[in-house]
């Protein structure tokens, strides 16, 4: 496999997928320290959230909200992405409205850090 650029490779990079299986299919929570250092946009690809239990119906309607209050469509939809991302696998769960306050408190504290 040839290096890209920005790319990170590796053991833990490798297995990116697989942890992202682990955390949202069987509720494995992943550390803030990994999952601020990853890209898991490929989540959010419909076959691929589908299979995970990711509710891409919710996700396009606050996509929808965002874009009503101002937000512009590419840095609305991402700010959504990379946030619940981050949220979901650090909680080991794919349910969105499952997301409380203490999580989001939880998640700036640990980028602070």
């Amino acid at each position: 496999m040839a290096h890209e650029p920005g790319k990170r490779i590796g053991p833990s990079h490798e297995a990116g997928p697989y942890l992202a299986y682990l955390s949202l299919v069987h509720g494995i929570r992943l550390d803030a320290d990994y999952v601020l250092s990853r890209n898991f946009d490929s989540l959010f690809v419909p076959k691929v959230a589908a299979g995970l239990g990711l509710d891409l119906e919710l996700l396009d309607s606050l996509s929808a909200r965002m874009l009503q209050l101002g937000y512009a469509p590419v840095s609305g939809r991402s700010v959504l992405t990379w946030t619940f991302t981050r949220l979901l696998l650090m909680r080991g769960d794919p349910d969105l409205r499952a997301i409380r306050l203490d999580d989001l408190t939880a998640l700036a504290e640990e980028i602070k850090r």
